[in-house]
């Protein structure tokens, strides 16, 4: 008598895309000084050799990296679904709105008598 049909709540994955961008640099000095120095001496029959020598070498290292970044989400998403009622099902529902007016008029006569 109480047959009907009832919706279902099936979850379906909706996906949602991000993208970041993330950027590194980096920022390196290096330095280098050489010093070099060749002294030979000799004052008798003379010996002189000096040799001085200074090497700068400054070395900069500049680098920016950028990368992105794709982040796929899946939510879960509650999506009504409804079955189509077969025939059976059809029978029973006729059959059940059949019983509640017979029951109404039944319980309409009973109180006028």
């Amino acid at each position: 008598m109480l047959v009907s049909c009832k919706t279902k709540y099936v979850a379906v994955p909706e996906y949602h895309t991000v993208y970041q961008t993330k950027m590194d640099s980096l920022v390196r000095k290096d330095s280098i000084w050489v010093i070099d120095s060749i002294t030979l001496f000799s004052k008798a029959d003379t010996v002189y050799k000096e040799k001085y020598r200074t090497i700068y070498k400054d070395r900069w290292l500049e680098r920016s990296h950028t990368d992105t970044v794709m982040k796929i989400d899946s939510i879960r998403v509650p999506y009504p679904v409804e079955r189509s009622l077969s025939a059976m099902d059809r029978i029973r529902m006729d059959l059940g709105s059949l019983s509640c007016i017979l029951i109404a008029f039944c319980l309409y006569c009973f109180i006028k008598k």
